[in-house]
């Protein structure tokens, strides 16, 4: 049955080049769909009562259809290895967007549903960019993972543009990026939490995987971040102050995003207000 299985779904092919036919053709498509979905969005702002109901089970959707490719990956890995590989366990800072659609469907609080939605707007935005745009290392000779990858990046890409359009983002600093790194942080301590625990427990010295790697979110106090610039922070200032650093920069990214809404929405009234004016 397990051989079947990879028989069926492990199709090898050469590694797809960023930019290639492969990527440009799933790039396209991301666009696409972040460009419907943002218009959807902002015709959906003008009846938030509504707006708030169709966000909430789009969120879940998309959260579905994210466990369930998620799935099938974790699947594979475990199949083709013979084992778990506990390296692709799914708590990284792409994957958590996924955790965030789903807990959302079941919260009936206004405000932790706005940080989360601010959450995915900007953070679950900037993780999906980053890797449609740069996919790096991504990219596996497995042609199944390789559009788990896309369609993974690009649906937290096209749903952060919804996110930003059918919320108005980029009106008020303080009440949309900080309930989002609130949200980002308290994912973070749970990385944290599982990098310590699961160290001292399946990775400590003579367990079963020891010697293996689990690092989520790269933050491990027991593994080197591999991330670009913190990994050069980490090995040189304290562990308290990386995470800080960690925190931050995470923030500032977002922060870039928030401004540039804010710009969009500045433009978009001043255009506006000419019209009104000429008229």
């Amino acid at each position: 049955m397990n051989n079947l299985f990879l028989l069926i779904t492990n199709w090898k092919i050469e590694t797809p080049k960023s930019y290639g036919a492969f990527h440009l053709v799933a790039l396209a498509l991301a666009i696409g769909l972040a460009i419907f979905l943002g218009i959807y969005g902002n015709r959906l702002s003008k009846d938030q009562e509504k707006c708030d109901k169709i966000t909430k089970r789009l969120a879940f959707i998309v959260g579905l259809g994210l466990l369930t490719i998620e799935t099938y990956k974790q699947v594979l890995y475990s199949l083709e290895a013979g084992s778990y590989q506990w390296y692709a366990f799914p708590y990284q800072f792409c994957s958590v967007p996924m955790y965030a659609c789903l807990i959302n469907f079941f919260i009936n609080n206004k405000k932790v549903n706005d940080a989360i939605y601010c959450f995915l707007a900007m953070f679950g935005f900037v993780a999906g960019l980053a890797v449609m745009l740069y996919p790096g290392d991504v990219f596996i000779p497995t042609l199944t993972i390789c559009i788990h990858t896309m369609l993974w990046h690009g649906s937290l890409l096209a749903l952060g543009v919804f996110m930003m359009t059918s919320r108005k983002l980029g009106r008020n600093f303080l009440k949309e990026v900080i309930p989002g790194a609130i949200v980002f942080a308290c994912f973070v301590l749970v990385a944290l939490l599982l990098d310590v625990v699961m160290y001292h427990g399946l990775f400590k010295e003579g367990a079963k995987f020891a010697g293996q790697t689990f690092n989520m979110f790269f933050i491990s106090p027991y593994f080197n971040c591999t991330l670009p610039i913190l990994s050069m922070i980490y090995p040189k200032v304290p562990y308290l102050v990386f995470l800080i650093c960690y925190l931050v920069a995470f923030t500032l990214g977002v922060s870039i995003i928030w401004g540039i809404n804010y710009l969009v929405r500045f433009i978009i009234s001043k255009t506006k207000k000419e019209k009104v004016v000429n008229e």
